[in-house]
């Protein structure tokens, strides 16, 4: 469920996931954030913003989490464009439009956030 029209903002890296989440079975709401969960009867709703309707859902296990950047799974890509959004990588050579094991590394062991004082 994502509050964006997109899974990404740029277009090329938006085709990748969108294969990848396709890939896994997943279903993308676009437009779309939860809104209410029973627990009791494991119904949640989910709000979609384009059209303002509701729908209610059942699910067997819900794993909620406020919105965030997209996990590390020892892989990743490294989404690299200018401000006309379109591709600009650092590492020519390299397809950053794969997710990638080494663009993991470099995103945890070398563009780490400086430590807090």
């Amino acid at each position: 469920m994502l509050p964006t029209p997109a899974i990404f903002s740029q277009p090329n890296w938006a085709k990748v996931l969108t294969r990848i989440t396709a890939g896994y079975g997943i279903k993308v709401r676009y437009n779309s954030q939860l809104v209410e969960v029973d627990g009791e009867r494991r119904r949640a709703v989910i709000l979609d913003n384009a059209a303002g309707t509701r729908e209610t859902i059942d699910y067997e296990l819900l794993h909620a989490v406020p919105p965030q950047s997209a996990p590390a799974h020892n892989w990743m890509l490294l989404a690299e464009f200018d401000y006309e959004l379109k591709p600009k990588p650092s590492f020519p050579l390299i397809d950053t439009m794969k997710p990638r094991y080494d663009m993991w590394l470099l995103k945890r062991y070398g563009l780490r956030a400086p430590a807090k004082s």
